[in-house]
């Protein structure tokens, strides 16, 4: 995150229920969290609440599933 302007950053996988959030505080330090299946995760700006579950529920359900 060499670019001061960013404070937040999220990888959503595309292979398993896995987001990784970076998040540069005040101090221009950077946080890294690790989120699965169950929880949301909380964005500041822009207000944002981002669940999981929801996200991901029907990505990996495939044609004959169940």
């Amino acid at each position: 995150l060499t670019l001061r302007s960013i404070r937040y950053v999220l990888l959503v996988s595309q292979k398993a229920v896995r987001i990784d959030l970076y998040r540069r505080n005040e101090k221009g330090e950077v946080t890294y969290e690790t989120f699965g299946a169950g929880p949301s995760i909380d964005v500041e700006h822009p207000r944002v609440t981002l669940s999981l579950d929801a996200l991901y529920a029907t990505v990996f359900e495939l044609p004959g599933d169940e």
